[in-house]
Parts: C-alpha cells; structure tokens; sequence
C-alpha cells in the first residue's frame, strides 16, 4: 500500500482532493493492459529524453566553462623558456 501511495503522490503533500483517487484508483491511468504499456512506454521515452537532455546540457556548460578558462589564462605553451 505504501509503494502504491507513494507511486501516486510522486513526493508532494496529499490533500483532500486526492482521497478518491487513493481509494477508487487513479482516473489518469488506463484500464486496459495495452494502454496501459502504451503509457509506460511514452513516459519512459520523455523521462529518456530529459535524462539525455540534462547530460548534454551540462557537457555544454562544462565545455564553456573550461574555454572560459582557457582563455582567461595565459597560453603557457607558447612561451619561450629563458626569456
């Protein structure tokens, strides 16, 4: 009962409006078996797409920063030794 609660309220508060969806069952959830997969399968896919999506967003963040850096340092490469 308590994964089942915790399926439906995805971590927020419950209120009183959701009391007939905890009891009777949630009316946003197929009744049949093949749509039920259908579902699953889209959800699966957005949460794919925003898993992805999250990664590549931080690649680009560290790759700004690290030419930020690059650039705000001074080319040490290019010096010549000795002088």
């Amino acid at each position: 009962m308590r994964l089942t609660v915790n399926d439906f309220i995805f971590n927020r508060k419950v209120t009183s409006s959701d009391v007939q969806d905890l009891l009777c069952g949630r009316t946003d959830v197929p009744i049949y078996i093949n749509d039920r997969i259908q579902v699953a399968s889209q959800r699966a896919t957005q949460a794919f797409y925003e898993t992805v999506e999250g990664i590549l967003s931080c690649k680009e963040q560290d790759a700004r920063l690290d030419e930020t850096e690059a650039r705000a340092t001074p080319n040490q490469q290019n010096e010549i030794p000795g002088r």
